[in-house]
């Protein structure tokens, strides 16, 4: 297994070294050291402690997940974070953006969320949290509009796709 660390900023603030490490304990690797795997692709981190953590994960190989949604209210969880959020009702029906302090979602987080059924679906931020969108609109044009969610703040989120 080849490991190496990143050579450019991954992280504000934080610099990167190289590190090689054909082992599978990553005994060479220094503590305080973010590194990338090329075996799985995923960058990790060494702590001060020595504990390993994966920091971030390519999932440009993996299949989209979805979560399908029939009811008329549904308030996202961090379960919806890389996923496809069907919202599949005949009537209209509201997809509730929670407070962070709810639902701690990363800042990073993306979320497609698909308006599948007839029924227009409405964003709907929890009070305090804000989303940010052209001309501020918060509803889906119609059947099959597809948007994106994107957690750019602690409760601010961008919203982009076919709204109205």
């Amino acid at each position: 297994m080849a490991v190496t660390t990143i050579t450019t900023k991954m992280v504000a603030g934080v610099k990167y070294s190289v590190t090689t490490d054909t082992s599978a304990d990553f005994s060479s690797v220094g503590n305080e050291v973010y590194f990338y795997n090329l075996e799985d692709e995923i960058v990790y981190y060494k702590n001060l402690d020595g504990l390993i953590v994966d920091v971030y994960r390519n999932t440009s190989n993996q299949l989209l997940s979805l979560n399908e949604q029939t009811g008329a209210t549904y308030t996202l969880s961090l379960s919806d974070q890389g996923k496809l959020v069907s919202m599949s009702n005949g009537s209209g029906n509201t997809l509730v953006i929670p407070l962070n302090s709810s639902v701690a979602f990363p800042v990073g987080t993306q979320i497609l969320v698909k308006q599948k059924g007839a029924g227009q679906t409405v964003f709907l931020p929890t009070g305090g949290v804000t989303i940010e969108s052209y001309l501020n609109r918060t509803q889906s044009l119609g059947q099959y509009s597809l948007f994106t969610l994107i957690k750019t703040g602690t409760d601010t989120w961008t919203l982009g796709g076919n709204l109205t």
